[in-house]
């Protein structure tokens, strides 16, 4: 079996997918072919795919196409193409230098609702508008499209995110109702019932809607809205900034979010430097009370 084939097999699709084409770019990058793997990896291919990686990509690209040739090194191993000892030699070495800027950001609440004008009227307006309602509640593009009708009941959605871990999810009623109004113009479907699916003209079609159609979707939306560079992950990353806003605690986030690890829901927050500016102006000065510049000398 190939080891990538192996590897890819206890993923999920999304991450399978991800997973690898990145490992498939590395072998190109070391002059290497799936089959090459049978006689393991090796320290030079290693610092070779270092090389190459620096030189081309970003430091979070780098980071997250070693994690995967530290896994697939590991899966050699496990196959037997490879010893420990030189699994453990082969695995690179590569220090991240300087401190790489945060990738997305946080939507204002005038190019949401910029967005949601944008959604249009008839089938395919209430469906967007139930998509965006999706986005807006913090789920991941995988999970929107893995829903089904089932996991939707008044106003508590089940949510399956990564590893298999559910949530569920209370939707706003403004939210609650653009997913009830999109249900009964859409109707029943023959042999599927996703939550989100593709329309065509007044008819929904027999097929949920793809990763790619969500993208295609708010590509569109943010077209005709006027608003440039607005990804589906935006929406989570501004969903954060929201419940954080609120007053929540790192825990409630965490638990909305999917999340086992604090840190990584932190680095989904994006809200503006003026957010942290009016909390700091906020705060009690330690001269509170007091005439500042007329205390008496010490």
């Amino acid at each position: 079996m190939s080891p990538i084939n192996s590897y890819c097999s206890r993923l999920s699709a999304l991450s399978a997918q991800t997973a690898g084409s990145c490992l498939r770019r590395c072998l190109v990058m070391v002059n290497m072919t799936e089959a090459d793997l049978k006689c393991g990896i090796t320290y030079a291919h290693s610092s070779q795919l270092v090389r190459e990686l620096s030189g081309r990509y970003g430091r979070r690209t780098i980071a997250k196409m070693l994690s995967f040739w530290r896994e697939l090194i590991r899966e050699c191993w496990r196959l037997g193409y490879q010893d420990r000892e030189s699994a453990d030699r082969a695995m690179p070495k590569w220090t991240p230098t300087g401190d790489a800027p945060p990738t997305g950001r946080h939507l204002r609440d005038d190019e949401i609702r910029a967005l949601a004008r944008a959604c249009g009227a008839g089938l395919a307006g209430s469906r967007n508008e139930s998509l965006l309602c999706l986005l807006g509640a913090g789920l991941r593009r995988s999970e929107i499209v893995g829903l089904n009708c089932e996991d939707w009941s008044g106003d508590i959605l089940r949510v399956k995110g990564k590893r298999g871990r559910i949530r569920e999810l209370k939707l706003p009623a403004e939210s609650a109702e653009a997913l009830d109004l999109w249900l009964v113009r859409r109707g029943k479907l023959n042999g599927c019932d996703p939550l989100l699916c593709s329309v065509r003209g007044e008819d929904a079609a027999q097929c949920r809607l793809s990763q790619s159609g969500v993208r295609s979707v708010l590509n569109g939306l943010s077209s005709k809205a006027g608003i440039a560079g607005t990804m589906p992950h935006d929406f989570r990353r501004t969903f954060v900034g929201q419940v954080l806003g609120s007053g929540a605690d790192i825990g409630i986030v965490m638990r909305l979010m999917g999340h086992s690890n604090p840190a990584t829901t932190l680095r989904y927050d994006r809200r503006l430097a003026e957010t942290a500016w009016s909390v700091s102006a906020g705060l009690p000065s330690p001269v509170h009370g007091l005439k500042v510049g007329i205390t008496s000398a010490p």
